[in-house]
């Protein structure tokens, strides 16, 4: 097994399988040997692979390809916690990708015709694109696969542009794969310092890295078998640090991660909190497995204005006085839920709801424009957490859950004050 030491100071699962975990043609074998990775809970639900056509098609992961084989795809993308990128190969080369500000990662399936399409370079766009990363962040791990002492070619396989990559020895010719990786990848300006190359080959080393080539000549050695080891790489946790110079960007992150049923920590007006679209069933239902809350115990909203409360809750005049008063602010309310508000996690008469007195939720509010669940971001019935290192000791092996932690610099006060407007006389429920 091989696992880059470039990556190790991350929150990220990365390894790439040997012969004692056996051929990884089957899902179930990739998942026993990600199990042998780390203690948190993983299932095929969390696996993305490619298809592997010897293209150069990368795919940019969604929450919905989870548990999906993507089509036509040779390179896997993700930002999302607890989403595994695989591929599988025998030869080409697997090359890991990481944004380490931005919390990319990144598989490709290098076969030689992939790399001469350009399947590096289109990575690297993407990243670059959607996420406006520079190249000097990117940081890059090189696997197992065919080295020049083996890689036998014709050279007319070969585009006359890629033909400084065959060597000739005793009328042979041999193909350079790992100097191609290496030029394309300084020609995209990433930094040496930042690139590690495993060192292996596979013909060499067929007997604990799958070798095609090997397999070729002597079909015996694998039993027959098209043996293929696996290469995966996933976030086990994305953390942002929110400043002026990127709360725009952030803002833009977290509403498309709520529009796909992601999950969000980001510090409150009062304590840290876990957000979801409040409209998406599936979204409310993470937030209670992660709190490990009984679904029985109703869930706070967060809303943009009164004019959003008002389609959900009742709001007479003298309520609308007093919520003028302490909105926006740390106060929670309850009132009488509106009939036909498509909102979950509440309960079916009353409903919490509260508007923030914070810039980056009152954005964020206003650009989802959407109802938000909005409760602590605490194990039920443990205290609130003021600080992210707390929140992950709480939610231990399920933190890769969270789809996003937002930190900053203001420190988080004690939780809302909570008021039940229901009745003639204001009840105070929470001091």
């Amino acid at each position: 097994m091989i696992q880059f030491k470039i990556f190790q100071k991350n929150n990220l699962i990365q390894g790439i399988s040997d012969t004692r975990f056996g051929s990884m043609k089957k899902k179930k074998r990739i998942l026993k040997f990600l199990l042998s990775l780390t203690k948190r809970k993983i299932s095929l639900k969390n696996l993305v692979c490619a298809e592997q056509v010897f293209g150069k098609k990368v795919h940019f992961c969604q929450l919905t390809d989870s548990g999906q084989t993507i089509k036509k795809a040779d390179g896997l993308l993700t930002n999302l916690p607890g989403q595994i990128l695989a591929i599988i190969s025998a030869d080409c080369v697997p090359i890991f990708l990481f944004d380490s500000k931005k919390q990319v990662v990144g598989v490709l399936h290098g076969s030689r015709v992939s790399l001469i399409k350009g399947i590096i370079e289109e990575a690297v766009k993407k990243i670059k694109d959607k996420f406006n990363s520079q190249a000097t962040d990117l940081w890059v791990g090189i696997g197992p696969h065919l080295r020049k002492c083996h890689y036998e070619l014709a050279p007319s396989l070969i585009p006359v542009a890629f033909k400084k990559y065959l060597i000739q020895s005793a009328n042979k010719y041999y193909f350079d794969l790992t100097a191609l990786v290496f030029d394309k990848l300084k020609k995209l300006g990433i930094p040496k310092n930042q690139i590690e190359d495993c060192q292996v080959c596979t013909f060499c080393q067929f007997q604990k890295y799958f070798s095609n080539r090997r397999q070729q000549l002597n079909p015996q050695v694998y039993a027959k078998k098209k043996a293929r080891f696996v290469s995966v790489f996933g976030l086990t946790r994305r953390v942002s640090k929110l400043n002026k110079t990127n709360q725009k960007f952030l803002i833009k992150e977290a509403v498309n991660l709520l529009k796909q049923g992601g999950v969000l920590v980001c510090p409150t007006d009062t304590v840290y909190g876990l957000l979801a679209d409040a409209t998406n069933q599936k979204a409310v239902a993470r937030i209670f497995a992660l709190k490990k809350r009984s679904t029985s115990k109703a869930l706070p909203i967060f809303v943009r204005d009164l004019k959003m409360a008002k389609k959900l809750a009742q709001i007479y005049q003298r309520q609308e006085v007093f919520l003028k008063k302490v909105w926006p602010g740390q106060v929670t309310v309850v009132l009488k839920r509106k009939k036909g508000s498509k909102i979950y996690g509440v309960k079916p008469n009353t409903i919490a709801l509260r508007i923030p007195n914070n810039s980056f939720l009152q954005q964020l509010l206003t650009k989802f424009n959407r109802p938000l669940i909005a409760t602590s971001a605490n194990l039920s019935g443990e205290p609130a957490s003021t600080h992210l290192q707390d929140i992950f000791q709480q939610f231990k092996d399920q933190d890769w859950l969270v789809d996003l932690f937002i930190e900053a610099d203001t420190k988080p006060k004690r939780p809302s004050l909570i008021v039940d407007l229901i009745g003639e006389e204001i009840k105070i429920l929470r001091k």
